[in-house]
């Protein structure tokens, strides 16, 4: 209903804004004039009624599709998606954003894997564009070998959320029990990140090997001091809370949040 709504009002005010363009120099000037105006300028109403037109087009091309979002309609929406990208051969950023959302909620997260090896047969772009939300179900499932391969492949690429790829991959090289090879590509990426709850979640997981390597030992310490100064505990908490459109921070929340009271013992014991 609510986009129903914002629909009628936007041709509404479209509309109306367009009439008070026509009649105000008709009131205030005369017909003449306005006649004089349009016979010249003609091209600029004909360009308005176009942009109106392409814009309602997309309102209904798009409408079932924004019916079913706001519906909430989630296994309607994944379906219609679905055939949209497999049997359509329509596959647009939007729609691959959202299937991924909607398989998310509908907890069908091995659906993720079709529709990588799709996209990477079709649309090898958007599996760049995707591969940190791609890659999440080999997280979920602690496939790690799985995680080492994916996450490897797109470290040294330039794609959206390197640094959460570069510490999965890393991740998962130390879950294998790589540890010397995790820990060096821990200790690089943690030069480079200057997100904190990122840095946070980088600390926690070298913190177990600052008895092994000296280098971590000082480096941990560093970076322990540094956010202590610049942070607290609700500060970290509100940053996590404010990057939801992250999926590896949704699906890591319960790590995070144990690394940030690790960070704040203090601040959590006097809860």
């Amino acid at each position: 209903m609510k986009f129903k709504l914002i629909f009628l009002l936007f041709n509404i005010l479209i509309f109306l804004s367009f009439a008070v363009v026509i009649i105000m120099p008709i009131m205030m000037l005369g017909p003449d004039y306005p006649i004089s105006l349009w016979s010249t300028t003609w091209y600029l109403p004909a360009l308005f009624i176009l942009i109106i037109i392409a814009i309602d087009s997309y309102f209904f091309i798009n409408w079932r599709l924004f019916s079913l979002l706001e519906a909430e309609k989630w296994p309607e929406l994944v379906n219609f998606l679905e055939g949209k990208i497999y049997k359509g051969g329509t596959i647009r950023t939007s729609y691959v954003r959202i299937l991924i959302q909607s398989y998310f909620v509908t907890g069908n997260v091995r659906k993720i894997e079709p529709l990588e090896q799709h996209l990477r047969e079709k649309r090898p772009a958007l599996l760049k564009k995707f591969a940190l939300e791609l890659g999440m179900p080999k997280v979920l499932h602690k496939e790690h070998n799985d995680m080492v391969a994916f996450f490897g492949e797109f470290s040294d690429q330039n794609v959206p959320n390197r640094k959460w790829i570069r510490f999965l991959h890393a991740f998962g090289v130390i879950m294998k029990r790589e540890h010397a090879d995790g820990r060096e590509m821990l200790l690089e990426l943690s030069r480079e990140v200057k997100e904190p709850v990122l840095k946070v979640l980088i600390m926690y997981t070298l913190d177990p090997f600052r008895t092994l390597d000296d280098e971590v030992l000082e480096r941990v310490d560093e970076m322990k001091s540094e956010m202590e100064a610049r942070y607290n505990r609700g500060q970290l908490e509100r940053e996590l809370d404010r990057h939801k459109e992250n999926i590896a921070m949704i699906v890591m929340t319960p790590i995070i949040r144990d690394a940030i009271i690790w960070l704040f013992p203090e601040e959590a014991a006097t809860e």
